[in-house]
């Protein structure tokens, strides 16, 4: 008696970790659905917001061609920028180290070397907004804060902030989905809604 009820107890728990990944891979499968519907060359389009991820060579912080049609493509979607903020997030060639590390000075400076030239381009074009960078070889600032944050930690900072809740966790979201080494990735939004 006692081994058919330790049996029922095991069937129940393997069906119920069974149905927990059958759920977590519907709600992947349906974001990447939506996700992929969105994308337009690589630029989503979120409703408040918009973003665009580019991926430099190895070592290299030289904009491409295509790399600047992307980023202009992305500043030309509304001719009133001066009510917008691009918040711009680039990565050296190696991942965003864990609290308490940090990358060589080589890492460091490839990454604020590919701010400098997004940035540069973006001066150049009509855009006319506030422009926010973070370098994510770096430790120090509010975004690699909240990358190495606990989700707990996370959704806590996204409630005080004074922005609608939904439109942050979406904007995080972006953030950590295209987020990686050697890529860049911009949100441009109105200045109300922005990170």
């Amino acid at each position: 008696m006692l081994k058919s009820s330790l049996k029922l107890k095991n069937n129940y728990k393997d069906k119920m970790i069974f149905m927990g990944q059958f759920v977590m891979a519907l709600i992947l499968m349906t974001y990447s659905i939506v996700n992929f519907a969105e994308e337009s060359n690589g630029t989503q389009d979120i409703g408040e917001f918009s973003s665009q991820s580019i991926e430099f060579n190895r070592a290299s912080a030289v904009l491409s061609p295509a790399h600047k049609r992307a980023i202009e493509g992305m500043l030309l979607v509304d001719d009133e920028t001066k009510n917008k903020e691009l918040t711009l997030a680039v990565w050296s060639d190696y991942p965003l180290p864990s609290q308490g590390k940090e990358l060589g000075s080589d890492q460091r400076t490839l990454a604020r070397m590919r701010m400098v030239a997004i940035k540069k381009f973006v001066e150049s074009t009509s855009f006319k907004g506030k422009v926010r960078v973070f370098n994510m070889a770096e430790q120090s600032n509010s975004l690699a804060k909240m990358f190495n944050s606990t989700l707990r930690d996370l959704q806590s900072r996204i409630a005080y902030e004074k922005h609608g809740d939904d439109l942050h966790k979406q904007k995080m979201d972006v953030f950590k989905v295209e987020g990686k080494p050697r890529k860049a990735v911009l949100v441009l939004a109105n200045k109300q809604t922005s990170l």
